[in-house]
Formats: C-alpha cells, sequence, structure tokens
C-alpha cells in the first residue's frame, strides 16, 4: 500500500475493500452472462489455481460467488504472507472452464491463472476418513 506520511494513503490507490468492487463493476459490462449448459452426467470436477493481489479473503470469497454463481462447485483459499496474495483453488465442472475464465479476467483483471488440473478423487474402494 502506498502512503504518503503527510497526508496518509496517495490519492486513487487502491484498498483492500475496493479493489475488487472497482474491478468488478466497471468490467462486468463485458461479460455476459450465459445460460447454463446441461451438465453432462460424466462431466469431471477440475482445479482451476487462481492467485490475486490481496490478503481480504471475504472480499475475494464475495467476488467469487458474485462472478461464477452456480458454477463454482467449491474452492480452497491459503493467504499468502510471502508474496501478499491469495491464493485459491476453484473447483468447476469441466465443461464450465472456458466460461468461468472469461468471467473471472472480466471481473478480477488483476488474478493470475495457473494449469488447470483434474480433480483427484479416491477410488471408490478405498478407505474414507
Amino acid at each position: 500500500m502506498f502512503t504518503n506520511r503527510v497526508r496518509g494513503r496517495l490519492p486513487g490507490a487502491p484498498t483492500p475493500s475496493t479493489m475488487f468492487d472497482r474491478s468488478t463493476a466497471a468490467a462486468l459490462h463485458r461479460a455476459l452472462p450465459q445460460p447454463f449448459p446441461p451438465q453432462p452426467a460424466g462431466s469431471p470436477l477440475v482445479v482451476l489455481p487462481l492467485r490475486l493481489p490481496t490478503t481480504d479473503t471475504l472480499a475475494c470469497r464475495r467476488a467469487l460467488h458474485g462472478l461464477l454463481g452456480r458454477r463454482l462447485a467449491s474452492y480452497c483459499m491459503r493467504v499468502d504472507t510471502a508474496r501478499n496474495a491469495l491464493c485459491v483453488d476453484l473447483n468447476v465442472h469441466r465443461c464450465d472452464v472456458a466460461q468461468c475464465m472469461c468471467l473471472l479476467v472480466a471481473g478480477l483483471t488483476r488474478a493470475e491463472f495457473g494449469h488447470v488440473e483434474t480433480l483427484r478423487q479416491p477410488a471408490s474402494g478405498a478407505a474414507r476418513p
């Protein structure tokens, strides 16, 4: 966060509470929500890694649910204090990956994506904790 010792925060510097609101509101006019396609019965879940330059988990959670809605199956968040970033593993259906990425790029302009991988699930005969 850039600050000025005399006046405090520099004008126009992003704050954790407004970083998502401004980017989401300003960029959502470019992304039109599409109707949900019928999901195939065998559509596997995939992991879509995402890194955001903030540590505000509540703002991130609100932005993700606002952008993806029912497309978001589940997610896992980790705070990377060394890089001052938030790492999120999104679980979405493979048939929704392209649309989710379009919505995330339009709504979270400073987000970085990782490699999409199939979610590993335990075998049906494996013991569960």
